[in-house]
């Protein structure tokens, strides 16, 4: 509150050094009506008697207001008058003086006076262009190490940054190194997996192979007993019957096959027909197909498989 109080006479301090005309009305003002100012406040007085002094036609108005007038409009004017009077009249003493020195010869021991400190000015200015050349040059050379010690250490320090990181990658590409290497030995050791595999591979197919051929060596004991047998009996048709007698349902459903399409049908048409009205899987086709081969019951050409003259026998004495 306090604050406040002061910044706000602080404040009117301020327009009253800036406007001078209230300023003055108000000092003008105090000092014509001083006499009742006086009597207003005087504690000697009774208050009927400050009444009966006192009253409102008494008070001055006008002036004060004249007095501030001329305080704020003429007063300056005469300031400015006074102050250009001053300058002129500084201004003509001075042309005053120069004249006068102009005028009055130098004597010769203020001569000499002027030339010994010239000399000494000169030959300071001198020593001040010495130095300041000497302090250029030492700056320079200094700027010049400085530049070369900054250039140097940026060096140790790019080769510092360099060994850090070499140190840091070093056991990276060591372990990179070590994970390419186990991956080269895992893809060999794949190959060489996968060559094993091929190998053991051929070897089963040359089993195979052989089993093949003695499967068929003995088919063809087989045969070479049934015809045996048949010339024993000397009766074809028993051999007919024999061979009927030996076919699983199975055996009988792809001779149907025949039967009902053709006496000579594509592989792939004979599975397709087993599948899908037997049940037959492929694998178990082939087998079968393969089996009545053996038997002389049907014989393959490329894809196809066709009826041998048994096997037409066969389809006439079981479909017909």
């Amino acid at each position: 509150m306090q604050k406040d109080f002061m910044d706000s006479i602080k404040a009117r301090l301020y327009d009253f050094k800036y406007t001078p005309f209230l300023s003055s009305y108000i000092f003008s003002w105090l000092y014509i009506n001083s006499k009742l100012l006086l009597i207003f406040f005087s504690i000697n007085l009774k208050v009927e008697e400050k009444i009966e002094m006192l009253a409102w036609s008494d008070v001055s108005y006008i002036t004060p207001l004249l007095i501030a007038l001329i305080y704020v409009a003429v007063f300056p004017a005469f300031t400015l008058g006074f102050y250009w009077i001053t300058l002129k009249y500084k201004k003509w003493m001075s042309e005053i003086q120069v004249n006068i020195e102009n005028e009055t010869p130098l004597d010769q021991d203020k001569v000499n006076k002027l030339r010994n400190k010239y000399r000494d000015i000169e030959v300071e200015l001198n020593e001040t262009f010495s130095e300041l050349e000497t302090a250029k040059a030492r700056y320079k050379d200094k700027f010049n190490k400085l530049a070369q010690n900054y250039i140097e250490k940026e060096n140790t320090i790019e080769q510092i940054k360099k060994d850090a990181i070499d140190k840091a990658v070093e056991p990276i590409q060591k372990k990179l190194d070590k994970v390419t290497l186990d991956l080269e030995n895992t893809i060999d050791a794949k190959v060489l997996i996968e060559k094993e595999k091929a190998e053991e591979i051929e070897k089963l197919k040359a089993e195979l192979e052989i089993a093949i051929a003695e499967n068929e060596k003995y088919v063809s004991s087989i045969s070479d007993v049934d015809i045996v047998e048949g010339n024993l009996i000397n009766d074809k048709s028993e051999k007919i019957k024999k061979l009927i007698e030996k076919l699983s349902n199975d055996q009988k459903n792809i001779l149907k096959i025949f039967n009902d399409n053709d006496s000579s049908i594509q592989v792939d048409t004979i599975k397709r027909i087993a599948f899908d009205t037997y049940k037959i899987n492929k694998p178990m086709v082939d087998l079968r197909l393969k089996e009545l081969v053996d038997q002389k019951i049907l014989k393959k050409n490329s894809l196809w498989y066709s009826l041998e003259d048994n096997g037409l026998k066969i389809i006439e004495l079981i479909f017909n």
